[in-house]
């Protein structure tokens, strides 16, 4: 049982408990903390123990007494007086202000329980050997990480502080310059405990509340210029970062690939993703959220993908069945296979840190691969680019329906205009071709060949993208992650679009496109109305609508 102190905040790290047979005692507890700090004397620290037998009728408290005390280290043990064969508890910790009366803040861990007769017969018929191997390696991966970003923060200013109780309020917690207070019982809520934990280990993840008060972990990313992921270019705010007209200084992007409850998108680790849904349903799963809730723009998912290249962090991921096209194993959980055996998707957040946008746990996870999605505010229209302006997709009162008035073609000097607008931006094929797959296509300002099959289309790697000789290629077609700014080192992600009908785009890739997967993967292939069993989503969100 572990807790560590950053700065001046006393967190619990470790909920394990461990029982020595026979004893019936604690392991002693070491609070690694100097026994006095500024405005708190953490010597008065109190710990309780509450225990409850397996059929739930019988309890009793238990609390840890300080057995002994040296200028660095707390040492505290405690006994279980009761003979339970299973326990189910938790461990409350107080800390008081100086004159030991106001309970200045008061956390409680996860319940977890404690049982001698563990076998895999009493685990889900689902859940292999190799499967809880995995998941408990993967943990531990997780916990070292954490552990590393909280010991790296302890050398900084203090990302936050506890401040005393006295006569006059109650005491809190202050992070970032926001007051957490606790209630009048003393304690801290949930919400609060667990977002102050998350962000001691990863300061740019938070959980964020929908409308019907259930969480979701996002990724803040901060506001940048174009400049800043594009050399050469203008230094002007990145597109994903104004929305109305109005500046960002954040935005925050769903940690994981979603799943559905209560008709609205999560995003939670270890989850099997949703698919088999529509863009229209992944849009409006976002959008019943609440205000600022949203489905991922193409102007926030390629900020993403520029930054990555732009610190060569571009992600691997879930492309080859389980595993990345470069790895020789699976490093993944699988949550469903194919008729093979072989693993399809697989749970959300489960695979390496490189498969992170940072290459870090505390990044996003899974932008290449494991499921195509859904993206918003982008489409082809009989191969015209069109698009919101910025990232005006990202306020749901700006339509993205099909007949929305609010979609612009993009011409050549980088304004925006009119859908159908002569000599606007468009993909076509260079020849007719003939059926099937080519990639003899090109950026063009005139259809050449207009309404083409719907079985021709164009694939290409997102790097080797061309236009046609004399048609000049604006800013923001770079900055959208719609052609590649300098270079053709994209990390393999493919392009493909088809010229005729209404296109919707999905992103990243699937578990079977191999290194057609990616970052800057692109298909521009689907209606609106395709659902199949490798297409996702996820959801961002933005506080300042």
């Amino acid at each position: 049982m572990n807790f560590k102190v950053v700065g001046k905040s006393l967190i619990l790290t470790d909920c394990s408990h461990k029982i020595i047979e026979g004893e019936n005692s604690f392991d002693t507890v070491k609070i690694i903390v100097p026994k006095n700090h500024d405005d708190c004397d953490l010597s008065i620290l109190s710990f309780r123990f509450s225990e409850t037998s397996e059929d739930g009728k019988t309890s009793a408290v238990q609390m840890l007494s300080q057995e002994k005390c040296d200028e660095k280290y707390l040492y505290l043990k405690g006994t279980i007086t009761s003979a339970f064969s299973a326990i189910i508890g938790k461990v409350t910790f107080m800390l008081t202000g100086i004159n030991g009366e106001n309970v200045m803040a008061k956390f409680q861990s996860s319940t977890f329980i404690v049982n001698d007769d563990i076998s895999l017969d009493s685990l889900p018929n689902d859940m292999t050997a190799e499967q809880i191997y995995n998941q408990t390696h993967l943990e531990a991966v997780k916990a070292i990480e954490a552990a590393k970003c909280a010991e790296k923060a302890s050398q900084t200013p203090a990302p936050a502080e506890i401040y005393p109780a006295t006569t006059e309020r109650l005491g809190g917690v202050k992070v970032d310059g926001k007051t957490i207070t606790a209630t009048a019982d003393g304690t801290i809520s949930a919400k609060e405990v667990q977002n102050l934990s998350m962000q001691i280990a990863h300061p740019n993840n938070f959980i964020i509340y929908d409308n019907l008060g259930k969480p979701s972990i996002m990724v803040a990313i901060p506001k940048f210029y174009i400049d800043e992921v594009i050399e050469g270019a203008n230094h002007t705010v990145h597109p994903a970062f104004i929305i109305n007209g109005v500046e960002q200084d954040i935005i925050y992007i769903s940690k994981y690939q979603n799943i559905i409850e209560n008709e609205r998108a999560y995003s939670l680790p270890m989850k099997n993703p949703q698919t088999n849904i529509t863009f229209d349903q992944a849009y409006n799963y976002c959008k019943t959220k609440g205000e600022g809730w949203h489905l991922m723009t193409n102007a926030e998912w390629a900020a993403v993908a520029l930054w990555c290249k732009k610190n060569g962090t571009m992600p691997k991921g879930n492309n080859n069945y389980g595993k990345d096209v470069s790895e020789a194993l699976r490093k993944a959980f699988p949550a469903t296979y194919n008729s093979n055996g072989q693993a399809n998707k697989v749970i959300t957040g489960s695979g390496n840190a490189n498969w992170y946008h940072d290459s870090t746990f505390a990044g996003i996870a899974d932008l290449n691969g494991n499921v195509w999605e859904w993206i918003s505010g982008m489409r082809l229209v009989d191969g015209e680019i069109q698009i919101l302006a910025n990232n005006d997709a990202a306020d749901c009162n700006n339509s993205c329906s099909a007949d929305s008035i609010l979609w612009k073609a993009i011409m050549p000097n980088g304004s925006l205009v009119a859908p159908g607008t002569l000599g606007s931006l468009k993909w076509d094929y260079i020849t007719a071709g003939s059926t099937g797959a080519t990639n003899n296509f090109q950026l063009n300002t005139v259809l050449e060949h207009p309404q083409m099959a719907d079985n021709l289309f164009g694939s290409k790697k997102f790097g080797s993208l061309t236009a046609k000789s004399g048609v000049n290629i604006p800013e923001i077609l770079r900055a959208l992650a719609l052609f590649p700014a300098n270079n053709n080192d994209y990390g393999g992600g493919n392009f493909w679009f088809q010229n005729n009908k209404e296109r919707v785009p999905i992103r990243g890739g699937s578990w079977a496109t191999a290194s057609n997967a990616g970052v800057f993967g692109l298909y521009l292939n689907s209606l609106r109305s395709n659902s199949t069993n490798d297409f996702g989503f996820r959801c961002a969100y933005c506080g300042n609508i």
